[in-house]
């Protein structure tokens, strides 16, 4: 199996025209399925933005984002899986949430990438 390689942006927070921007970080090698660090929120808007790069032929598989009350149940946010079919990015737009965690899963089918993963939470 090929290897995925992940870079996230480990948690660093900064205010930028009054939204706080955080990053998840972490730079590793998985040949199967992955979750990020989990993000707490207030409970409001927030947006995640996914950027992949295939690195080796035949990057597939399932991002999506997993949202909890408690930072130990997960659930998938509602109509968030997208399919992953070689380099691309998607942007999810939440206006309000009634959750205090987030985290992106991705579920792997085949190939090897590059991943950078930010969320922004609103004011």
């Amino acid at each position: 199996m090929k290897n995925l390689v992940l870079i996230f942006f480990l948690l660093l927070s900064a205010n930028i025209q009054g939204k706080e921007l955080t990053k998840l970080a972490i730079s590793e090698s998985h040949a199967t399925s992955f979750n990020t660090a989990l993000v707490s929120i207030e409970p409001r808007g927030y947006s995640v933005y996914a950027k992949w790069t295939e690195t080796t032929a035949s990057l597939v598989g399932v991002i999506k984002v997993q949202i909890s009350s408690d930072g130990t149940n997960w659930e998938d946010l509602n109509s968030s899986s997208q399919d992953i079919s070689g380099s691309g990015s998607y942007l999810w737009d939440v206006g309000f949430a009634d959750y205090f965690y987030i985290r992106v899963a991705y579920t792997r089918t085949s190939g090897t990438g590059t991943f950078y993963i930010i969320s922004n939470e609103k004011n």
